[in-house]
């Protein structure tokens, strides 16, 4: 099981692969406050919109209720109310892996004493459990600026080269 962030979701489910996740984690579950900028960040009837939304029917995405997102404080001002209950839940539930690609809320993570994994970790650990192939995994990361997602160059360039040698 993990808990699961919103732009890794949306990420997976747009480049075609957000069944990584349950192959990888078996359960995913996400705080309301993820659920709602799913729903609110792409219009109705976007097609990973209705990938995510089947997830929830088949019941392995579980939304639950997330905890209340504190008062302005140095961490809430700085995080989304959605990555505030990953964590928030996480530390509740025991939960050690957490589902999150920006660096702020993985750093917070780390601090917390919990793992995180971002959309990159889950396509290497899809090439490394042979549920999707290198090249298919490259394919992937090759898409990620047409999706709008920002990564460090640097890292990009690493996990390719990882990619590579497989």
């Amino acid at each position: 099981m993990i808990l699961a962030d919103t732009s890794p979701l949306v990420v997976l489910a747009k480049l075609g692969h957000l069944s990584l996740l349950r192959d990888l984690f078996g359960e995913v579950r996400v705080p309301e406050a993820v659920w709602q900028e799913v729903l609110s960040g792409s219009p109705e009837g976007h097609p990973e919109v209705r990938v995510l939304e089947e997830a929830v029917q088949e019941g392995w995405i579980r939304v639950e209720k997330g905890p209340a997102v504190p008062a302005p404080g140095t961490l809430s001002r700085r995080l989304s109310a959605a990555e505030v209950q990953v964590l928030a839940l996480a530390r509740r539930r025991t939960v050690r892996v957490v589902l999150l690609d920006d660096a702020l809320a993985r750093r917070a993570a780390i601090g917390f004493g919990l793992r995180p994994v971002g959309t990159l970790g889950v396509l290497l650990r899809g090439v490394e459990q042979d549920l999707l192939t290198a090249g298919e995994a490259q394919a992937c990361l090759e898409r990620l600026p047409a999706l709008g997602f920002r990564v460090d160059h640097e890292l990009l360039v690493r996990v390719m080269r990882r990619l590579g040698r497989r």
